[in-house]
């Protein structure tokens, strides 16, 4: 759990998952920084009142692999204990490549929990994308089954995520939705 102000990434760096619960953090990735990609991880989840940013020259790869959860973000729709937005991120430079979970945003939000799935309250809705400024950097976004590459996550049986505030002011953004969901915007 992340809860300083700065943390340097030098060399290959492999981690399970990130989480993010100070008010304002930043990740310096200096070569190769992978996070996920084991059973059920979360990626890198940011709590609703923080703030990351993240600054290059490296590679950030991140791959969640649990249901309902974006690659960087935060949020199950409506699950117990989780926000249904996240805070903000910023990307000013280096390269970061985000993979969503099962109907989760690559960046953005997660999926809703719809009954048999997780079980979550009644409203069944994803999360949001919460705030995306991309200032530099290469960003390359996958959102899963459903939910958008950069904004909110999916829902089968209610409202999906809202796009949330995404501001791209430089960079080059690839961003792509598999099943359905909006490259960038809603889920």
């Amino acid at each position: 759990r992340a809860k300083g102000k700065k943390c340097i990434f030098q060399g290959n760096v492999t981690l399970t998952e990130i989480v993010v619960e100070s008010s304002d953090f930043t990740f310096v990735v200096q070569n190769k920084l992978t996070v996920g990609n084991i059973p059920d991880c979360k990626g890198i989840y940011i709590s609703r009142a923080s703030k990351l940013t993240i600054e290059g020259p490296g590679i950030l790869d991140v791959t969640a692999t649990g249901k309902c959860r974006p690659g960087i973000g935060g949020g199950i729709g409506n699950y117990p204990n989780e926000a249904t937005s996240y805070g903000t991120l910023i990307i000013k430079s280096g390269t970061v490549n985000a993979t969503g979970g099962p109907y989760g945003a690559g960046i953005g939000g997660g999926g809703d929990s719809f009954k048999g799935f997780i079980v979550g309250d009644a409203r069944q809705n994803a999360a949001d994308g919460g705030t995306v400024i991309i200032q530099g950097g290469i960003v390359n976004a996958v959102g899963k089954n459903g939910a958008a590459g950069i904004g909110g996550g999916y829902s089968k049986n209610s409202r999906g995520g809202g796009g949330g505030k995404i501001t791209i002011s430089g960079g080059t953004v690839n961003a792509t939705a598999e099943e359905g969901g909006a490259a960038i915007g809603g889920g």
